[in-house]
C-alpha cells in the first residue's frame, strides 16, 4: 500500500468511483483530491500529485481535452485511465499520452470493483506498470546540410546489419543493411537524424547508391547460409530505369545474384502508382529482385499496393508487433497480415519482436522470418561477423 505521503488527483465525475477512491484514501490514510472537469482543475494540484486517475468520459469534455491541457501546462505525473467504452479508446487515449510525453501508469475498464482498483494501485508500487516511451528521442542532435554534404563526398555513410531469423530452426534467413552516419567528431547517427535532410537535398539517388554499395561489399564475405536474402530500403523516387542498370552492374562487380536481393520499396503512397512505376517494378522481378512492401499496414503501405505492383514479401511493421500482446487490435493485423501473406504465396517479415512472448505468438500464427533485438540489435559488419559465426556453432547471441 503507498505511505501517507502519496498523493492522488483525480479528474472524474462518476459517484461509484469517487465512492471508491474515497474508501481506498480512508484505509490508507493518504491525500486524495477530485475535479469533476477541465474548467474545476486546479493545475498546481496536478503537479504537486503523485499520481493522477483520470475518467475518459466527463460531463462537459473528455479525457483526451485533459490530456491536452496536462501537456500544456508541462504535467508530468503519472496518470491511471479510466473508461467504459471499448478497449481500443483506452488503448488510442494511452498512445495519446506517450506522444504527448506523458506517462500512463495502467487502466480500468468501468465499472471496476475495490479490488480491482487496489490490484492497478499496488502494481505501481510492485514496479510491475511499464512507461511506453517514445520511439524517437525528443531530443536530436543537429546535423547541418554542410554535415550531409560531407557525409557523401567523404564517404561517412556507414552500415548496420540485423539478420531475419526463423524461430524454428534458429537459422539466419535474411539480413537488413540500415544506413549510419560516423561523423569523425560527433560520432554515429541513425536514420532519423539524417533521412529528412538527405531527401530535402535532393541527394536521395547518391544515398541510396553508396548504402548498397557498402552492403554489398561487406556482406559478400559474411559467413552466411547459402541463399541468405540481403534487404536494402529504396524510396519510391528512387525507382528509375538507371537505377535499374546501375543495380545490375554493381550485382556483376560483387558475384552476387539478383535473387539474393530485396529491395525494401519505402514512402510508396507518396509517389503516383502509374506505368512507368510498375514497369521497373516488374523488370526488377522479372530479373530476380524481390520487392517487399515495407512498414504494412501502416500510412505509407496498404492492400492497394500489393494488389496493383508485382511485391513478393510483406513486411509487418514494428509498431503492430510490440502491441499485439496488449491490443487486441495489433494482434488481428498481425495475424490476418501473416495469413494474407500465406494465401498469396508471400515471404513476411515481423520486425521488431523484443520479447519471447512476442516470438512466441508470431511462430503460433506462422511467421518464420522475425527481425527484432530478441534476436540481434544492429550490428558493425564486424560484429555481424561474430553473430554469424556464432550462430553457426549454435552460440546463443548475449
Amino acid at each position: 500500500m503507498p505511505e501517507k505521503s502519496f498523493r492522488i488527483v483525480a479528474v472524474e465525475d462518476d459517484t461509484n468511483i469517487t465512492g471508491i477512491l474515497n474508501e481506498f484514501a480512508a484505509a490508507s490514510d493518504i491525500s486524495f483530491h477530485s475535479f469533476s472537469g477541465l474548467d474545476t482543475i486546479c493545475i498546481e494540484d496536478l503537479h504537486a500529485a503523485d499520481l493522477i486517475f483520470l475518467d475518459l468520459q466527463l460531463d462537459h469534455h473528455d479525457g483526451i481535452d485533459v490530456i491536452l491541457a496536462l501537456d500544456q501546462n508541462k504535467v508530468k505525473t503519472p496518470i491511471i485511465l479510466c473508461s467504459g467504452m471499448d478497449i481500443n479508446v483506452i488503448n488510442a487515449s494511452k498512445d495519446l499520452l506517450t506522444e504527448h510525453g506523458l506517462t500512463c501508469f495502467g487502466q480500468l475498464q468501468k465499472p471496476f470493483s475495490y479490488e480491482q482498483f487496489l490490484e492497478a494501485i499496488n502494481a505501481i508500487e510492485g514496479g510491475q506498470s511499464r512507461n511506453v516511451k517514445p520511439s524517437v528521442p525528443t531530443t536530436q542532435r543537429s546535423l547541418s546540410n554542410q554535415d550531409i554534404t560531407n557525409a557523401l563526398e567523404r564517404h561517412w555513410f556507414t552500415a548496420h546489419y540485423q539478420p531475419q531469423i526463423d524461430p524454428v530452426s534458429g537459422k539466419i534467413t535474411g539480413v537488413e543493411c540500415l544506413a549510419r552516419l560516423n561523423h569523425p567528431e560527433r560520432g554515429l547517427f541513425n536514420p532519423f537524424e539524417f533521412i529528412q535532410r538527405i531527401k530535402e537535398l535532393g541527394l536521395m539517388d547518391i544515398f541510396t547508391k553508396q548504402i548498397i554499395q557498402v552492403g554489398l561489399k561487406e556482406l559478400c564475405t559474411a559467413p552466411l547460409p547459402k541463399g541468405t536474402m540481403f534487404s536494402f530500403n529504396l524510396d519510391a523516387f528512387s525507382i528509375n530505369t538507371r537505377f535499374l542498370v546501375w543495380l545490375l552492374d554493381c550485382l556483376i562487380e560483387y558475384a552476387i545474384p539478383p535473387n539474393n536481393i530485396c529491395l525494401e520499396i519505402t514512402e510508396l503512397s507518396a509517389l503516383e502508382i502509374n506505368s512507368e512505376v510498375k514497369s521497373i517494378l516488374t523488370k526488377l522481378r522479372i530479373r530476380g529482385f524481390s520487392l517487399s512492401l515495407d512498414d504494412f499496414g501502416t500510412g505509407f503501405s496498404t492492400i492497394q499496393e500489393l494488389n496493383e505492383l508485382p511485391f513478393n514479401e510483406v513486411k509487418i511493421d514494428r509498431s503492430f508487433v510490440t502491441s499485439m500482446l496488449t491490443k487486441d487490435s495489433s494482434e488481428a493485423i498481425v495475424r490476418s497480415t501473416i495469413d494474407l501473406a500465406k494465401r498469396l504465396s508471400y515471404r513476411v517479415v515481423a520486425e521488431g519482436a523484443e520479447t519471447s512472448e512476442q516470438v512466441i505468438m508470431l511462430k503460433q500464427f506462422g511467421c518464420h522470418d522475425i527481425q527484432g533485438f530478441y534476436y540481434c540489435k544492429p550490428k558493425s559488419i564486424e560484429q555481424f561477423i561474430l553473430f554469424c559465426e556464432n550462430q553457426a556453432k549454435g552460440i546463443k547471441a548475449s
